[in-house]
């Protein structure tokens, strides 16, 4: 727990299996209870027995960071967390029960890019707002994440200029169900390519000046008539798009494959049954386990 500044870390192969006295699975494998900055960490590999396999209970500003490869009973990359989200890249993190990549957050979660997480409900984002919290989803790459129900995310949260797979587009504003066209997802650059539509295609974002690399926000890709998005040239995920020649990204795509194709340090505590899958099974078993 902090109430300070998390910053330019390696945050791998973490754990939180019980509380102090034993009695009821722990949260947050990676980051737990920070109340400051979270900000361009790679937070990889943790698991937890609750919730957030790489970060939980956060009211923070998360920016910039690669969240990818955690595993937890429901938000495999962040959960129960919020206030101000972006810039960051969440990809293979896993959950039992709901929100693959992200759990019940609060607050604006903008020019995020959600990509291959898996759970049972709301593979990408599983969230519901209440009298004490309210949330809203823009600018962000829901895309190939996969779930028994709700793959790219279950939500009451209103959802604008964002790119979404199987998402109807007429919930919400300016949202798109098309290829995000990003450079190389499979090693882990998710970059826009040049033909990519989520390039100007987002709304304006006052409260994010760069993207994860530190580019300057809004940079005019395309010169479409009538305009892309909501006119102000804010791109769609964590990336700007900076024309043809890309620089390398941070971390570079080697590195992002190379920690998720080593997926499987926390997976016997997970997975329950020891059958190398994350399913309804194991769901029966953390069940049965849970105190009553």
């Amino acid at each position: 727990m902090c109430n300070g500044v998390i910053r330019n870390n390696r945050i791998v192969g973490n754990f939180a299996s019980q509380d102090m006295l034993g009695r009821y699975p722990a949260d947050g494998g990676g980051v737990f209870g920070c109340l400051g900055v979270v900000e361009g960490n790679l937070i990889a590999e943790n698991g937890a027995e609750g919730i957030g396999g790489g970060v939980a209970y956060c009211t923070a500003i998360l920016k910039g960071n690669w969240v990818c490869g955690n595993e937890a009973v429901s938000g495999g990359g962040i959960g129960e967390s919020g206030y101000l989200i972006f810039n960051n890249v969440l990809s293979m993190n896993s959950a039992v029960q709901n929100g693959g990549g992200v759990y019940e957050f609060w607050g604006l979660f903008v020019n995020n890019t959600v990509t291959d997480n898996t759970s049972l409900l709301g593979g990408g984002i599983f969230s519901f707002s209440d009298e004490r919290r309210v949330a809203a989803i823009q600018n962000s790459i829901l895309w190939g994440n996969a779930a028994d129900s709700s793959t790219q995310m279950l939500t009451d949260s209103p959802v604008s200029y964002c790119c979404i797979q199987f998402w109807p587009t007429a919930l919400g504003v300016g949202n798109l169900d098309v290829d995000p066209g990003l450079v190389d997802a499979a090693r882990g650059d998710f970059r826009l390519l040049s033909a990519s539509p989520c390039i100007d295609a987002g709304g304006v974002a006052l409260d994010v000046e760069e993207d994860l690399d530190g580019s300057v926000r809004p940079m005019d890709g395309v010169a479409d008539t009538p305009p892309r998005g909501d006119g102000s040239g804010w791109d769609i995920g964590a990336y700007e798009y900076l024309g043809p020649l890309l620089p390398t990204p941070t971390p570079s795509p080697d590195l992002i494959r190379d920690v998720l194709l080593k997926r499987t340090f926390h997976r016997p505590y997970i997975d329950l049954n020891v059958d190398d899958l994350i399913d309804v099974a194991d769901l029966v078993l953390t069940l049965a386990a849970s105190p009553r």
